[in-house]
């Protein structure tokens, strides 16, 4: 697993996020893969303090992507005699994407970067799309949205991308995107940030956090939650969401132990918050935090011998499960996504795991990563619709004329004129015997139409 050091989210996975796998955030923040985190390997479960350690190698292996390069930084040149459009990042056989990733700071979203260069990098290896090959300029905000407004204003005027895909960069989607939106830049993926909704060209692959929040009633209602202590990361939409969540979770019956508490990412122990809790009562927690996060406040509550149920409204990760060990046994968990511990012989995780593991076998999954790796597919299968005389207009008509595309991790995508957020449903896991595990056998959905899970 390797050194462990907790850099993360979200929102998420409240996706969140809230119910909001979220984002809400992860973030959402959270230890990463590829050789890095927030504690050393061996750190006990009970540390609540967060030790920093040396920068983390990017995992994974050989790159077949166009213009591949050093994480955060260039990724090459745009092939020779520049783009074929002004600002539309087309030009010697390369299509030029963007994307913005917190990397560094509280979070690391390298797993999601590298998801959206295996697709890339896969695609490519099969000879591109009508002939040219797909590249990534990524770029590290280090959880500071004026630094991502102005590298957003650099891929778009300067390096002239064509579009924005799988970015996951919880405290400054909300400052980036309107840019991307004024300029008429397709965005495909994000955490579904309130600033992401609505907007003409921008698609979501998560459900929009707000509908993560408002499906949380329901989700405590199936797991029998009753009067829960409310826990989520602060990031700059919070404020608004977190009322909505709360809001859901009373029409369900499921009166909150006071108001939400609105807690940082840097939060080294949340042992007050258990304190505070009890003293109101609470009968479960509701954590729409980012991984790291999550860490601390399910080690605090056990610590505190607190036997409540524990409902993650934001994904846990495969490291955070192993530092936790028995400390997860009973946690609720909800998704958009196919778990793979849950459903390891689906074929389209099957896929999925296949290609993340061939090109960034360092590299551990969660629904963030799913996200961006979906936000590639739908990419892909956009650019082929679109054929070889390609257009920014043209590819957000192909976006819009995608009905019932099987990702193979979530319910089929449609999208139109009028809807670019097309997911509405989540699953509810629990944490049994070390692995995730299905709880409820349908997906719970805002219309109630609630199909069966695969």
């Amino acid at each position: 697993m390797g050194e462990v050091w907790f850099r993360r989210f979200l929102a998420l996975n409240v996706v969140l996020g809230l119910v909001f796998a979220f984002l809400l955030v992860r973030e959402v923040s959270r230890p990463r893969g590829g050789g890095g985190g927030l504690a050393s390997e061996g750190s006990p479960v009970g540390m609540g303090e967060v030790t920093l350690g040396p920068e983390p190698a990017v995992g994974g292996g050989g790159s077949a992507e166009a213009g591949a390069g050093p994480r955060g930084g260039s990724r090459g040149p745009l092939a020779r005699g520049g783009p074929a459009r002004a600002g539309e990042g087309l030009g010697g056989g390369v299509i030029v994407f963007g994307g913005i990733f917190t990397e560094t700071g509280p979070i690391d979203s390298r797993p999601e970067e590298h998801s959206v260069r295996a697709v890339f990098q896969e695609v490519n290896a099969a000879g591109g799309i009508y002939g040219r090959t797909l590249q990534l300029e990524a770029r590290d905000d280090g959880w500071d949205p004026t630094r991502a407004q102005a590298q957003a204003r650099e891929l778009v005027e300067e390096r002239q991308v064509f579009a924005f895909v799988g970015n996951l960069a919880p405290n400054s989607e909300s400052a980036f995107v309107p840019y991307l939106a004024e300029k008429g830049v397709p965005v495909v993926g994000g955490l579904g940030v309130p600033a992401e909704e609505g907007k003409p060209a921008v698609f979501l692959t998560f459900p929009a956090l707000s509908k993560q929040a408002r499906l949380a009633g329901r989700v405590s209602k199936i797991i029998g939650c009753n009067r829960p202590a409310i826990w989520v990361l602060d990031l700059p939409f919070t404020r608004d969401l977190a009322p909505i969540l709360a809001e859901s979770l009373r029409r369900a019956g499921c009166e909150p132990a006071g108001d939400p508490e609105i807690i940082s990412a840097t939060q080294p122990d949340y042992t007050p918050y258990v304190v505070k809790a009890r003293a109101q009562g609470a009968q479960g927690v509701l954590l729409a935090l980012d991984p790291g996060g999550i860490y601390r406040a399910i080690s605090a509550i056990r610590r505190q011998g607190w036997n409540v149920p524990i409902s993650l409204g934001t994904p846990s990760n495969t490291q955070i499960e192993a530092y936790l060990g028995e400390a997860m046994e009973g946690v609720f968990m909800t998704s958009a996504f196919l778990n793979p511990e849950a459903h390891p012989n689906h074929p389209g995780v099957k896929r999925w795991l296949a290609t993340i593991r061939k090109y960034y076998p360092g590299d551990f999954t969660d629904p963030y990563t799913q996200q961006s790796y979906i936000s590639a597919l739908i990419t892909v299968e956009a650019l082929k619709r679109v054929g070889p005389s390609l257009s920014r207009a043209a590819f957000v008509a192909a976006l819009e004329s995608i009905k019932g595309f099987d990702s193979g991790l979530a319910l089929p995508f449609t999208y139109s004129r009028d809807n670019h957020d097309p997911l509405q449903c989540l699953e509810v896991l629990q944490r049994k015997g070390g692995r995730w595990q299905v709880f409820h056998p349908r997906w719970v959905c805002l219309d109630g139409s609630d199909p069966p899970l695969p």
